[in-house]
């Protein structure tokens, strides 16, 4: 998890899930499901060698990702 110095966003990365998700706010919700966007990753795994290059040159959200973790800096988003 780490907090963006640019817009104040909590983001999370879910390894379990192939995914880098954002919460919208963190004030109080009814719904926590719709408290949050996936900004990266499909939940698919990325295999090294992959034809596909992982979603190299594409949208973040089409991306396939190999257990992302550490700092949204540290996946290149």
């Amino acid at each position: 998890m780490t907090v963006s110095p640019l817009d104040a966003k909590l983001y999370i990365s879910d390894y379990m899930s192939r995914t880098i998700l954002r919460v919208k706010t963190m004030g109080a919700v009814r719904d926590l499901k719709q408290n949050y966007e996936v900004i990266a990753g499909t939940g698919e795994q990325c295999t090294p060698g992959d034809v596909m290059k992982c979603g190299d040159d594409g949208p973040a959200v089409r991306a396939k990702l190999y257990r992302p973790k550490g700092r949204v800096s540290d996946a290149n988003i």
